[in-house]
């Protein structure tokens, strides 16, 4: 895992790429005490979890109909699934929130914890943490 940090730590947005983006943020993914001054690995990432889900969405729409057709493995095979996914989800929320938090950290801004509380609290302010801060470039209230 330490060989995948400094390997991806170091390149620029052009070096990284889509799956180097996404490897970065995945191998990231409980790193919230970091810096990111590339905005590429976050939106990189929101594209890799997208796309990641559909393959998840459609893995799990055959598993469920494969498991469904075999009596006693509907039930343990629908919990097996649901599980996994629950898990999935987990991975990606809190991969998508440390990306956020460095992102924020590298900006400077203020009380990162407050405004990822009322992010998750506020739908409307989401649109401040998780879209304009992820587009700009400069840190805020450079001394």
């Amino acid at each position: 895992m330490n060989k995948l940090k400094k390997q991806y730590g170091n390149l620029t947005d052009q070096e990284l790429g889509f799956v180097g983006s996404v490897k970065y943020a995945l191998v990231h993914w409980i790193d919230f005490k970091g810096v990111e001054s590339r905005k590429s690995v976050y939106w990189w990432l929101v594209l890799g979890m997208t796309v990641i889900s559909i393959g998840v969405l459609i893995l799990e729409s055959i598993l469920t109909a494969l498991f469904s057709n075999v009596p006693g493995l509907d039930v343990i095979g629908n919990f097996i699934i649901s599980v996994a996914c629950i898990a999935f989800l987990g991975i990606m929320v809190i991969s998508f929130l440390s990306a956020i938090v460095r992102r924020m950290r590298y900006l400077n801004v203020q009380n990162i914890a407050i405004w990822m509380i009322l992010s998750v609290v506020v739908p409307v302010i989401s649109l401040y943490t998780c879209f304009y801060l992820m587009l700009i470039d400069k840190p805020l209230n450079q001394s």
